[in-house]
């Protein structure tokens, strides 16, 4: 998703896909053929079902779908280098669409003012982990909204009756 203006938006895209591109050939990625085929198949119904606008290939390694609104997109998705985007300047409009089973929110160029702001309008609705780029799949001690060690250690919670403090004193 793309936060701004339309022009920003457009332009900021081109640049990524540009860069992302660059650096898929630079590293020797190839996409499997099998993968290649079910993303294909998949951008076709997605085109299909999900109102896409646009569709831009990036040889058989990077597919981008332009979406006109957040509220086609059902979250299905067959990874392989796909891309789905979308153009707003309204946090409103990602904020409706955050649904509980959403656990990470990648960014780039936001401060974290504006994260927090964002979080905040949430209301624990979704989202568990607001990351940079390029860090959603780096553990963490915080995984999925859930402090690992405290649900990994066993705790034993003793209650003192207070009557039989009071017997042990009057004897």
């Amino acid at each position: 998703m793309w936060l701004g203006p339309e022009t920003v938006c457009r332009e900021a895209s081109a640049d990524f896909l540009q860069r992302l591109s660059s650096y898929i050939t630079r590293s020797g990625y190839n996409a499997a053929l099998g993968a290649e085929l079910k993303k294909r198949a998949f951008s076709c119904a997605a085109i299909l079902d999900q109102g896409v606008t646009s569709y831009q290939r990036f040889g058989n390694e990077l597919t981008v779908l332009d979406l006109p609104k957040l509220e086609t997109l059902t979250r299905a998705h067959c990874g392989g280098g796909l891309l789905f985007q979308h153009c707003t300047s309204d946090w409103d409009e990602l904020v409706r669409f955050v649904a509980r089973r959403d656990q990470t929110l990648t960014y780039y160029g936001l401060s974290p003012g504006e994260l927090s702001h964002f979080a905040r309008k949430l209301n624990g609705r979704g989202i568990d982990r607001i990351v940079p780029v390029g860090q959603a799949l780096n553990f963490d001690y915080i995984w999925d909204g859930y402090d690992l060690l405290q649900e990994f250690t066993r705790r034993t919670h003793i209650v003192a009756d207070r009557h039989e403090d009071t017997y042990a004193h009057a004897k």
